[in-house]
């Protein structure tokens, strides 16, 4: 309260002075004649209380100096002129004006206002640019990557912020290197990032540029870290709206930002048209991409959603969460196996679902090739017993969650989910008036089994971070991306149609981990080492997203693309039943394997002479 009082005694100081200032550079900074003394006193005591009040009216007490900026000039300027105008009217009111001179009524307003502006503009830059400002080891020295817009604002950020001191710019445009950015050197390339942290004595490197490309931003990381220097990141400039928030967003990279994936522009609209005040069942609903689905479905609408799952403990994960501010009657929790036929079909009865989500299924690669026969169980049968109830209940969608596995497949869960593809497709020939729809997509960032909580356990243990092989790649995309893509095509397919979501470009998994060592403030090699176990059964180097004569073409959404669908490709029930029949029966895994060879022609498992119980699982300690 004491500081306002102190701007309101200034301001109040300088109001007479600026008038008399006025008035002597009118008289040629001479002395002012006797029989102007009176206009002028009569001039003070009119402007005083006029400009102190236009002063508060419009807030120029309500900012603080040391953060003076542009709006409040504008405000000062619109207080000081309305004031002035005010004043002279009064003045003009008592007596015409006739005694006041033209020329200092004109000028006063300027003098004050460059008196006023100027000792708030004063306060800032010694705030800001004084070389006796508090500094020490409170105070962190940064690098600001990106001469842009977002740099900019960061910087400005930065002057607000006592504990960060920018030291320069970094940028790779040959046009900003050299130049000043609010009077900061903007210097370059990336590349010499090492040299610079060491001549500019940097504590911190901020990337400013948020659609940097992953390479760039690996690089990045990796040289901050071998300099021992930390390194944040400023999300999009569309997330902020000042400089004062863009200090407060900054945050650590993410192994998200290593992958650089953009965020994904959704039709809302026609999404919440598919499930909204409908029955939507969700199958697994209480694994990663099952859940999210869930919470999705719920946030646009549902009618009812049936969670179905048959691990108990993660339906009970699931119904703590999703039932915290929903309706309990609007969500159905129910444990069962979606192979059980019964159970499937009295489900059926009772709810009616109109779409369906099918998410269950086995998904570890290397625990699969010893269990052919339940993988042939539960991803082929138990998708045949869902979709075909669906069909004969005229379910509006079903939705098959496939994987990129299932292209050219090496191992049996990638088979057993091609199966599943070939057998939704028809399935569409035999329904027509259920939409069956296939999304198919990499691995997701955090789900049951991603390699990314494994390094995160494994860091934390102190190492070795285990990677199959130095030159095995994957594609990564985060939960939330993937289900609203899944979303997305649901809405756009009239059903019979695979879609591939572009994943980008594949990720090499020994630069994942390195970066994730990084990330965690230690270095690869030296704090944390990285050991190679091998490809595991069933694993490739690299993964594919379609098959060749599968002619991809785009759709109405830039991350979708739908695969033309072959005649060959959709599997009759009754080839099924015949083909799997027997292997199930006899519980035989050489007959399981055998049985999907004759269903998957491009089947190419990576030992063919695999005996019973010869394939084993590897725990990774």
């Amino acid at each position: 309260m004491w500081r306002r009082a102190l701007v309101i005694l200034h301001d109040a100081c300088w109001i007479p002075l600026a008038i008399a200032l006025a008035f002597w550079l009118r008289f040629n900074l001479g002395t002012i004649p006797p029989e102007m003394v009176s206009p002028l006193i009569t001039m003070m005591v009119i402007a005083l209380p006029v400009h102190l009040v236009t002063f508060w009216f419009f807030g120029c007490y309500r900012g603080i100096w040391h953060f003076a900026s542009v709006p409040d000039l504008i405000r000062l300027s619109k207080a000081v002129f309305i004031g002035a105008l005010i004043s002279l009217a009064i003045h003009f009111a008592w007596d015409r004006l006739a005694s006041v001179p033209r020329t200092a009524a004109v000028l006063y307003p300027f003098i004050l206002l460059g008196a006023t502006a100027g000792a708030r503009l004063m306060v800032r830059v010694i705030k800001d640019h004084s070389p006796f400002a508090p500094s020490g080891d409170d105070v962190r020295r940064a690098l600001i990557i990106g001469a842009g817009h977002s740099g900019e604002l960061l910087y400005r950020g930065m002057q607000r912020d006592a504990g960060l001191e920018p030291v320069a710019f970094v940028d790779d445009d040959p046009a900003k290197r050299g130049t000043e950015v609010h009077g900061l050197r903007v210097r370059g390339p990336i590349s010499q990032l090492d040299r610079l942290i060491r001549k500019c004595r940097a504590d911190l490197v901020i990337v400013a540029i948020p659609t940097m490309p992953r390479k760039t931003l690996s690089e990045i990381i990796a040289t901050a870290s071998e300099a021992g220097v930390d390194c944040q990141v400023m999300p999009a400039v569309t997330d902020y709206h000042s400089a004062g928030e863009a200090i407060g967003k900054l945050r650590p990279v993410t192994t998200e930002d290593l992958l650089g994936r953009d965020q994904v522009s959704l039709d809302e609209a026609a999404i919440a048209a598919v499930v909204r005040e409908r029955t939507v069942l969700v199958t697994g609903g209480g694994g990663s991409i099952g859940l999210e689905l869930c919470r999705r479905v719920l946030q646009h609408g549902a009618g009812r959603l049936l969670v179905f799952d048959c691990n108990e403990y993660n339906l009970y994960k699931a119904q703590q969460e999703l039932h915290t501010g929903v309706d309990p009657d609007r969500v159905q929790f129910l444990l069962g196996d979606v192979c059980d036929e019964r159970r499937v079909r009295n489900l059926f009865d009772e709810y009616r679902p109109e779409v369906v989500f099918h998410a269950a299924a086995y998904k570890q690669v290397p625990l699969l090739e010893s269990n052919a026969v339940e993988a042939l169980r539960n991803n082929v049968v138990g998708t045949h017993v869902v979709a075909e109830v669906a069909g004969e209940q005229n379910v509006k969608k079903f939705v098959l969650v496939s994987t990129d596995k299932t292209v050219n497949p090496t191992n049996i869960m990638g088979a057993t989910k091609r199966i599943a593809e070939r057998l939704c497709l028809g399935m569409q020939r035999r329904w027509p008036d259920t939409a069956y729809v296939i999304v198919r997509f990499g691995n997701v960032l955090g789900s049951a089994g991603s390699v990314i909580p494994l390094f995160e356990r494994q860091i934390r243990e102190g190492g070795p971070v285990t990677v199959t092989h130095p030159e095995v790649k994957r594609f990564f995309m985060t939960t939330e991306e993937a289900v609203g893509l899944i979303l997305q095509a649901t809405s756009q397919s009239r059903g019979g149609d695979v879609y591939v979501l572009d994943m980008g470009e594949p990720v090499p998994i020994r630069e994942l981990a390195e970066n994730m060592i990084r990330l965690s403030g230690l270095t690869p090699g030296k704090d944390i080492d990285i050991t190679y176990t091998g490809l595991r059964p069933g694993e490739k180097l690299e993964e594919e997203l379609f098959y060749r004569e599968e002619e991809l073409r785009g759709t109405r959404h830039p991350k979708l693309l739908l695969a033309r669908e072959c005649e060959r490709d959709s599997l009759a029930r009754e080839t099924l039943m015949s083909e799997c029949g027997n292997a199930l029966a006899a519980g035989s895994e050489r007959q399981a394997i055998e049985c999907i060879k004759s269903l998957v022609p491009a089947f190419c498992p990576m030992d063919d002479d695999i005996p019973e119980k010869k394939a084993h699982i590897r725990l990774i300690k």
